[in-house]
This record gives structure tokens, C-alpha cells and sequence, in this order.
């Protein structure tokens, strides 16, 4: 009920004491009149509060969810990482195994069979390096995010 009648109150007790007694003085009357203006005046200020807090909100919620997205993004990029990883690591093993197959054909390797050899740890170093270069700078973004994401959040819970 004081919820209701909160903002009326002070003129209804004028209202009332107009009544039971007949009149008011004026200096009653003022200090009613004060009253009702200064809680008019702290409900204008309150509802620009919760207007800024909800533009605030939407603002939030608008940066959680670019950063959902970045996080998606640099996720996805970290699989195909992976993935190329993977190959890389099947292509090494591949290139491994010729050299084996290669020393076994020649106890001794020939010239030609050692400039394979090196052609292959040639190949598959640079393919590691490539992939493992790119698997660091994905993982080092998705780091990045993530702790973007946490200082975020809690730099929400702070306030």
C-alpha cells in the first residue's frame, strides 16, 4: 500500500489534517509541498539511473556476445590447426618410412639415397616447423580471448 500511495503521501496527510482539523498552517503546508518536491525530485533521479543501467546492460551484453564469437572463431581455428598438425605429423611419418625402406635397399647409402634422406628430414622439418608455428599463434589467440573473456566477466561481477 505505501508503494502505491508512496509519491501521493504527502498530500494526502495534508489532505487528512485539512479535514480532521479544520485547516493547516502555512508552514505545514510548505514542509508538505518540500517533501512531495524532493521525492519527486530523487524518482526522476533514480529513473535516469536505471535508464543508464539498462543501456549499460545491453552494452554488456552486446561485448559477451562478440566475445562468444571471437571464442568460437579462434576455437574453430585451433581444430583446423590440429588437424593440419595431424597430416604434417602422417606426412613425416610417411617420409620416415621411405628413408627406412631406402636404407634397407642400401646397406651402404649411395650418394643419390643420402641426398633423398635429406630432402626428406629437409621437407618434413619445415612442414613441423609451418604447423607447429601456426598451431602457437592459435593457441596464443585463443589464450588472449580467453582472458579477455575472464577480465570481462569479472570486471561485471565488480560492478
Amino acid at each position: 500500500m505505501m508503494k502505491k500511495y508512496g509519491s501521493k503521501l504527502p498530500v494526502l496527510t495534508l489532505i487528512c489534517l485539512v479535514f480532521l482539523t479544520g485547516c493547516v498552517s502555512q508552514s505545514d503546508y510548505d514542509a508538505l509541498l518540500a517533501e512531495r518536491d524532493a521525492l519527486v525530485v530523487e524518482r526522476d533521479e533514480l529513473a535516469g539511473e536505471v535508464e543508464k543501467l539498462n543501456g549499460d546492460i545491453a552494452e554488456l551484453q552486446a561485448y559477451s556476445k562478440e566475445l562468444l564469437e571471437e571464442k568460437d572463431t579462434l576455437t574453430t581455428q585451433l581444430t583446423e590447426s590440429n588437424t593440419q598438425l595431424a597430416d604434417s605429423t602422417a606426412t613425416i611419418e610417411e617420409l620416415n618410412a621411405e628413408i627406412e625402406e631406402l636404407k634397407k635397399k642400401n646397406d651402404k647409402p649411395s650418394s643419390e639415397v643420402a641426398e633423398t634422406a635429406e630432402t626428406v628430414v629437409e621437407t618434413a622439418g619445415n612442414t613441423i616447423s609451418e604447423a607447429a608455428g601456426s598451431l602457437l599463434n592459435t593457441a596464443g589467440s585463443l589464450i588472449d580471448t580467453a582472458s579477455s573473456i575472464a577480465g570481462s566477466l569479472l570486471g561485471q561481477s565488480g560492478n
